[in-house]
């Protein structure tokens, strides 16, 4: 079970235009520092991809800070794979997944 003040996470939410071919967009999962590493973000993750997979999701996708080294290795190490061609600023990067 996953501990309230361990861990939050906000929505997906639907991708504009690519909302109507089932995109959408992990907009944050954070963890206190002392919880990384124990599964909890892992987990997250996995329960919001079942979320999207029962409404037909096709895909999603999260951006992070160009400097956040942690989020990029968790996305990567999760099956999200660098999408250079979604990059929306210079300092953020875009991990995506067809699920």
């Amino acid at each position: 079970m996953i501990s309230p003040t361990a861990a939050g996470a906000k929505p997906f939410l639907p991708m504009g235009k690519a909302y109507r071919s089932s995109g959408w967009e992990l907009f944050k999962i954070y963890l206190l520092p002392e919880y990384v590493g124990r599964g909890i973000g892992k987990e997250l993750l996995h329960r919001r991809e079942g979320f999207l997979q029962e409404r037909d999701a096709r895909s999603c996708r999260a951006y992070m800070h160009l400097r956040n080294k942690l989020a990029r290795r968790f996305y990567f190490r999760n099956g999200l794979k660098r999408a250079k061609e979604l990059d929306r600023w210079p300092s953020s990067v875009c991990f995506a997944n067809r699920l």
